[in-house]
């Protein structure tokens, strides 16, 4: 007697983890949704986004930071906060002005709407981007590798962003430009691009420095002015009023703020916070300092050697890990920012510079791990273990600490090779 799923083969296998994978996202997404509507939790990010938009229309830029406006219009939004205007924490907007000028376009509309026309116009970018991006990556000679794309839209990350609303699209696209620039020689349109991803400056606490200490001058050449070009607009917009509020709603995210969840992020401070808590000391931080230094030093190994031009393709590589350092290493780093990795994983898979595994694993892990904490979730609701306080926070961000540092180690161990003869070892990858 055959066996179901006897001769399906890797690929096979692998559609099947993916289609399971959908399926629980839609019945997480449903869940909520069904449960307790929109915006509690679900896109609860997009409403400050848009609360931002609409604060810049009716009254200036320089509002969209502060706090008081924000939860007047946030408020209005909502469906029975069940408390009153005063007591209610609302959500603050920490972007530059120039990145919330794409919110007063849907300001106009109710929240709800906007957040459903920003969730469809997101997922037509990204799979469309990913077309795009995979069609100029890949070599000419294979067909399109359809399972690298389901790969690529079925990570954690992206359900994510998805789920709260967030702007990791837009951030993904720069990070694609951006290597895409720099494979086709071209450093200063490349910095310009990643000037773009000051949407999220802090995935370039590393990446900038090393790209100093790489003497990537034209790429910090393109970079320095499409800042330029942000910051003046920035200022332009919201007066200098507006960028000093900013400057002080930053200061209050580094020590947290009650919007932050710090406890749910995939980097060193959400180690330490947990440790914190577990061992009642500060052995935390030191664990999160150490932590922060162990990246920083691999980073470092990963700097080109002296009076040797590394080539186009090294250099991505190299980028791709430090890339992943600065998400574990920077001090505000949740999952559905690690969305910025993908361009550099589906270039990894497809040139054969990073092991098929870890691109899986990417994706696959931290779904395994959101079942193990729903499963752990109903045997402490029904009381069969102990409550456990900000459990899954921690198992779902040690899944993004560590992917991210195994994959940074990933980019020691591997040097690139040629996609031709990386194609040629592998063809069964690219027939789906």
């Amino acid at each position: 007697m055959k066996l179901p799923f006897q001769h399906i083969g890797f690929n096979g296998w692998l559609k099947l983890v993916l289609a399971a994978i959908f399926s629980l996202y839609a019945a997480m997404f449903g869940y909520e949704y069904l449960a307790n509507g929109i915006f509690h939790p679900v896109g609860f990010d997009l409403l400050a986004f848009w609360s931002a938009g609409k604060a810049a229309l009716s009254n200036s830029f320089s509002s969209v930071y502060d706090l008081e406006t924000l939860a007047q219009i946030q408020y209005s939004a909502l469906r029975d906060p069940g408390i009153s205007v005063t007591e209610f924490l609302p959500f603050p907007v920490s972007l530059f002005p120039f990145f919330i000028l794409p919110f007063t376009l849907i300001a106009s509309l109710d929240a709800s709407p906007a957040y459903w026309l920003w969730t469809v116009f997101n997922s037509l970018a990204l799979v469309g981007y990913l077309v795009f991006l995979i069609r100029h990556l890949k070599p000419k000679t294979r067909a399109f590798p359809t399972l690298l794309l389901i790969l690529s839209i079925s990570s954690y990350a992206a359900y994510q962003n998805f789920y709260w609303g967030q702007v990791e699209v837009g951030l993904l696209i720069m990070a694609g430009e951006f290597l895409r620039m720099i494979l086709e020689k071209k450093p200063i349109p490349a910095g310009l691009w990643l000037g773009g991803m000051l949407l999220k400056p802090q995935v370039l606490v590393l990446v900038l420095p090393w790209l100093v200490l790489a003497r990537q001058w034209k790429i910090i050449q393109g970079f320095s002015i499409s800042a330029l070009v942000i910051l003046l607009v920035s200022i332009l917009l919201g007066s200098w009023d507006g960028m000093l509020q900013m400057a002080r709603l930053w200061t209050q995210f580094l020590p947290g703020m009650y919007s932050n969840g710090p406890e749910n992020m995939i980097n060193w401070r959400m180690l330490g916070i947990h440790l914190n808590g577990i061992t009642h000391s500060s052995f935390g931080w030191i664990a999160a300092g150490l932590g922060m230094a162990l990246t920083g030093t691999l980073c470092l190994r990963l700097l080109p050697r002296r009076h040797k031009k590394p080539t186009e393709e090294h250099l991505v590589h190299q980028l791709t890990g430090v890339l992943a350092a600065s998400l574990i290493f920077t001090w505000h780093s949740h999952i559905h920012m690690a969305m910025v990795m993908i361009p550099f994983l589906i270039f990894g898979w497809l040139n054969g510079n990073l092991p098929q595994r870890t691109v899986v694993s990417w994706t696959i892990l931290p779904a395994v791990l959101q079942i193990l904490v729903l499963v752990l979730a109903a045997l402490m609701f029904t009381k069969l273990v102990p409550w456990i306080q900000g459990v899954g926070g921690l198992i779902l961000g040690l899944s993004g600490l560590i992917i991210h540092l195994v994959l940074i180690l990933q980019v020691l161990k591997h040097q690139p090779v040629s996609a031709q003869s990386h194609l040629q070892n592998q063809p069964c990858l690219y027939r789906s």
